[in-house]
């Protein structure tokens, strides 16, 4: 499906970020990253709490701090 839309800059180089790494389209690291962040109709499960009170969503994947340093330090 086509469809045109406007993004927000660092929206926009997050997307180009990972289209160059994975050696794909804009348009498919857009698609990628909608799929990891919306619920597919599966993940109607309970949420489980931590004792920290963070929820735990099963199947996701984990993000650590060096990853966020990581993105942090890619776009400033």
């Amino acid at each position: 499906m086509r469809l045109s839309v406007n993004l927000e800059e660092d929206n926009y180089r997050l997307a180009k970020s990972l289209a160059r790494e994975e050696d794909i389209s804009i348009s498919k690291a857009i698609n990628q990253l909608l799929k990891r962040q919306l619920p597919s109709p599966q993940a109607s499960a309970p949420k489980k709490t931590t004792r920290s009170g963070f929820t735990r969503v099963s199947g996701k994947q984990t993000v650590t701090s060096s990853d966020v340093a990581d993105f942090l330090s890619e776009n400033p």
